[in-house]
């Protein structure tokens, strides 16, 4: 009877009507889509205003010749700044131009009534820029720094987009930002009274920089859509 009863119990335990319940855990996580190469491209060609009208316009395209332009006129602005900076180390500030209309009326060229900042070329006073000499370096100080820095923008823009990494999209339109501010800073040290001309350069330059700004902004917009996408992907721990 004993051992009876043992075998009872023992199948009873190994049967076990009542099982404890378990829970799985499905944990959700995202994997990183494949890269859609071909519709970066396409993206790119459709949200480009211009490729209605012209086919070979995309937003890609228009980057690129922008950073081009960058790099080569900020590598001419680099050597042409300089040659100012140098040119006007020695300059002195006339009052009134009184000495520069002196000698410019003898070529009965126009006269100058603001003071004005002298530049000597082989020993005459041949430059005058109407404005503070003070003034004059500081925007030259200005203008080389944001050619040295269009540069880099324009080599690294490039890196960017041949690479496709969106981040470093960010230099150039910071760039662009900084342009803005050192337009309005020109302004500022020269006066709007400074010219027609260099005013009408200063606010150009701030409505393209404004431009730039958005189309590096939509640049990186349709590469992180088309190539930095991810799924949703669930999981079970082991």
């Amino acid at each position: 009877p004993d051992q009876l009863f043992l075998r009872v119990a023992m199948a009873q335990t190994d049967t076990n009507p009542h099982p404890i319940p378990t829970t799985v855990v499905v944990v959700p996580t995202t994997e990183r889509t494949a890269p859609n190469y071909d519709e970066y491209y396409r993206r790119s060609a459709s949200d480009c205003p211009l490729h209605q009208s012209c086919s070979c316009c995309t937003c890609r395209c228009c980057a690129l010749f922008i950073l081009i332009v960058w790099i080569v006129i900020g590598a001419i602005g680099i050597y042409n700044s300089s040659i100012s900076l140098e040119l006007f180390e020695d300059a002195v500030t006339d009052p009134g131009c009184q000495t520069y209309n002196t000698n410019y009326e003898q070529i009965s060229g126009p006269t100058i009534d603001v003071d004005c900042c002298l530049a000597e070329i082989d020993s005459v006073y041949a430059i005058a820029v109407p404005a503070d000499c003070k003034a004059v370096e500081s925007v030259l100080i200005l203008s080389l720094v944001d050619n040295i820095l269009c540069c880099v923008a324009g080599i690294l823009g490039l890196i960017a987009l041949v690479s496709f990494i969106s981040y470093l999209l960010y230099i150039p339109m910071a760039v662009a930002l900084i342009d803005v501010v050192f337009a309005i800073a020109g302004l500022a040290i020269l006066g709007l009274g400074f010219g027609t001309l260099v005013v009408g350069q200063a606010l150009i330059s701030i409505g393209i920089a404004i431009l730039v700004v958005m189309l590096f902004y939509q640049n990186r917009v349709i590469m992180k859509q088309t190539l930095y996408t991810y799924s949703s992907v669930n999981t079970q721990p082991t």
